[in-house]
């Protein structure tokens, strides 16, 4: 027996008669990994949301609806810089916190700018349009007819950098000047519920009603009217074009497929308002084709033909008849010419 001391490793183990010192350190090594078993520990830091206070006066935006655009007398409006206080152990995030105004006219929405919180004015060109700037105020010139939305969007972050929560968001939206959709009414017999394959569809825009709460002069909506024809069927959509001669609107398309159809008439007015009516009907699988005349002609033509051709052909049948009826009563007449004589 081998007395070994490995300070630090426990008991002295005892070394078998016969053991091999490779044997003994194997022996060893395994009771070092029962000894230090590794073990981990994850520990998750979580952060609570912090309270965002944006402070704007509550009639800044009081007003919502002005009136209609005169280029004389064009409104500005401050865009209000928000005071904002963060509750708890975090900061504002001054790249991801911004104010954003965006117009919609019609159905068309643009971004007029995006102010960081950090740039303010130097985020805003004062050769715009759209904006005066003067020292630290900003003014929004509502020079467009629309809705305009002001966003005010604020994102905390911790001490690190790292946002905190989601971003808190208020938002006003102004109108100005002619925000109303134009009226569109047609007439109860504007268009046929049914048609039939080879109809072509005729439509009187005298049955044709536009309105607009601005002006009485509906020349401008009737030129942009925009009139399309879908066969819900089979999802095919045109767009039907003016066949009239400047005087006198008028559409036509043929009607080839079977099918129930959609018909959308589209009209804009100046402020880019736009309101749409639509009709329905169905056309039936019952076929009207086109007569021609030349074919119909040319029939007859060929049926008195064949019936000229089929009296001719009868003539001479019952004149040969009678010829060969003719011809038996000489030879009878004959034959007993003969008897007498002998």
């Amino acid at each position: 027996t081998m007395n070994t001391n490995f300070n630090g490793l426990g008991d002295t183990p005892e070394v078998q008669e016969g053991e091999t010192l490779e044997e003994v350190v194997n022996g060893l090594l395994d009771g070092l990994v029962d000894v230090f078993t590794p073990t981990s520990e994850i520990q998750t830091i979580t952060v609570g949301d912090i309270g965002i206070n944006i402070s704007i006066d509550d009639d800044v935006y009081e007003k919502t609806q002005y009136p209609t655009i005169d280029e004389n007398e064009i409104v500005e409006l401050p865009i209000v810089k928000p005071e904002v206080e963060i509750q708890g152990n975090g900061e504002v995030d001054l790249e991801e916190s911004y104010v954003q105004i965006t117009c919609t006219s019609g159905s068309s929405t643009t971004t007029l700018a995006t102010i960081n919180l950090n740039e303010w004015q130097n985020a805003v060109d004062d050769t715009s349009t759209n904006f005066r700037v003067d020292g630290n105020t900003i003014y929004l010139r509502l020079t467009r007819n629309g809705q305009y939305t002001i966003k005010y969007s604020v994102q905390a972050e911790d001490k690190l950098g790292n946002n905190i929560g989601s971003a808190k968001t208020l938002e006003y939206t102004l109108s100005n000047g002619d925000v109303t959709e134009p009226e569109v009414n047609l007439e109860d017999n504007f268009i046929n519920d049914t048609y039939k394959l080879g109809d072509t569809l005729v439509l009187n825009m005298a049955g044709l009603e536009v309105k607009d709460n601005v002006t009485t002069d509906t020349d401008y909506m009737l030129d942009h009217m925009q009139v399309t024809l879908t066969n819900n069927d089979t999802d095919e959509t045109w767009t039907l074009e003016d066949k009239g001669d400047g005087e006198v609107i008028s559409y036509e398309h043929k009607l080839e497929d079977a099918g129930d159809y959609t018909l959308t008439i589209t009209v804009t007015d100046e402020a880019n308002n736009k309101t749409s009516k639509s009709v329905s009907f169905t056309v039936s699988t019952d076929t009207k084709e086109p007569v021609n005349v030349q074919e119909v002609i040319g029939g007859v033509l060929i049926g008195l033909s064949v019936a000229v051709l089929a009296g001719v052909v009868i003539y001479f049948i019952v004149s040969k008849v009678k010829l060969d009826k003719k011809e038996r009563g000489y030879e009878i007449e004959n034959r007993k010419n003969d008897k007498t004589d002998r």
